[in-house]
């Protein structure tokens, strides 16, 4: 059994395949894009959530992804990690994880009362 390498097509990039595919055939656009001809299908059954979702996406959903907590703290958290990188010094998880507390309990407390407290960053 050869293993194969798994590809993310992007939705323009499915959508492209699909209309090659109803045009000349499900086992043409097989051949012609190196695609397997099931997968094709798949894209053909998610057609109409495919053609609703943005043209640049690689995925259907929507809102995908978590909001950030406490995001005026993680814009300070983001700005200092790329100053510390500008001058060369390395930031690890933990100093960031350090600083993000620091930063909550001195100087966005007010925002966000007790968030030190709460605040967990996966190691």
């Amino acid at each position: 059994m050869s293993k194969t390498k798994r590809i993310s097509y992007s939705v323009a990039e499915k959508l492209k395949v699909l209309q090659y595919a109803e045009q000349n055939g499900f086992r043409t656009a097989e051949r012609h894009f190196d695609i397997d001809h099931s997968m094709i299908s798949r894209w053909h059954k998610n057609k109409e959530k495919l053609e609703a979702a943005k043209k640049k996406s690689r995925r259907i959903g929507e809102n995908l992804g978590r909001n950030a907590q406490y995001p005026e703290a993680e814009a300070d958290l983001n700005a200092w990690i790329l100053e510390y990188r500008q001058d060369g010094i390395a930031v690890t998880t933990k100093v960031a994880k350090t600083y993000m507390k620091e930063l909550l309990k001195k100087k966005f407390a007010d925002i966000y009362p007790g968030a030190d407290e709460k605040f967990l960053a996966s190691d």
